[in-house]
This record gives C-alpha cells, sequence and structure tokens, in this order.
C-alpha cells in the first residue's frame, strides 16, 4: 500500500469517495477542484494492487503539514488500514521536510478521532 499523487484521471473516483464521506468531511467538487490547482495542498491517493484504498488532502505551511482528511474507502474499512494509512502517511511526510503535523478532523467523527488520539494527537481545538 502507498500513497501517490492525485492525477487528473484519478478525479472521478476520489470524488466519489468524499461524496460517500461528505457528512463527516464538509468536502464538495468545487473545493476539491480548487484544491487540485493550488500548490499548498498536497492531494493523495492510498492505492493498493491498482485499487484505490483512499485518499488524502494535506494542507501544507512552510515545514507544518496539516492533515485535512483521511478517507478510506468502505470496502476496506474495519480492518486496520485506517491505523497503516496514518502510518505511511506520517512517514511520507517526514521523508518530504515536515517537521510538524496537526490534523483537522470533524468534532462528530469519533471513529477518526479515536484514531489519532490513540496514534498520539491531541485535541486542541472547537
Amino acid at each position: 500500500m502507498k500513497f501517490l499523487p492525485v492525477r487528473g484521471k484519478d478525479f472521478p473516483a476520489i470524488t466519489s469517495l468524499l461524496e460517500q464521506n461528505r457528512k463527516a468531511l464538509g468536502f464538495s467538487r468545487f473545493s476539491l477542484k480548487k484544491k487540485i490547482a493550488s500548490s499548498s495542498f498536497m492531494l493523495l491517493r492510498l492505492v493498493e494492487k491498482n485499487s484505490l484504498v483512499g485518499f488524502a488532502e494535506v494542507e501544507a505551511v512552510e515545514k507544518t503539514a496539516r492533515l485535512n482528511c483521511l478517507v478510506i474507502a468502505e470496502r476496506f474499512r474495519g480492518i486496520g488500514l485506517g491505523r497503516k494509512a496514518l502510518e505511511l502517511l506520517l512517514c511520507f511526510l517526514e521523508k518530504n521536510g515536515f517537521e510538524n503535523v496537526s490534523v483537522f478532523v470533524n468534532a462528530g467523527n469519533s471513529i477518526a478521532k479515536r484514531l489519532y488520539e490513540e496514534s498520539g494527537f491531541c485535541f486542541v481545538g472547537l
């Protein structure tokens, strides 16, 4: 399993994945298109054997990365891939020069909050 940059041809699959999780994430197609064009966002697809397993959006500000979302496709949930994806993403960010990582998570997303807390993140926001 690995993270790769989102390409133009990935847009329909990524959009579908985000639409399925819109309530938890608060995304729209418009915001995704804007972010693809921005140099301050990294949009990454998580793939395993050519299958789209998930998606991550990271906002970069100097040496700090803010993880805005990490989504695992529904058919791959419940088998520990969220935890593995977070580990891979943190390694990816470290290899790419980021010194700090913060996480943005919807207050009502208890599954994601638990994952981040168990991975050492502390909640300080709203």
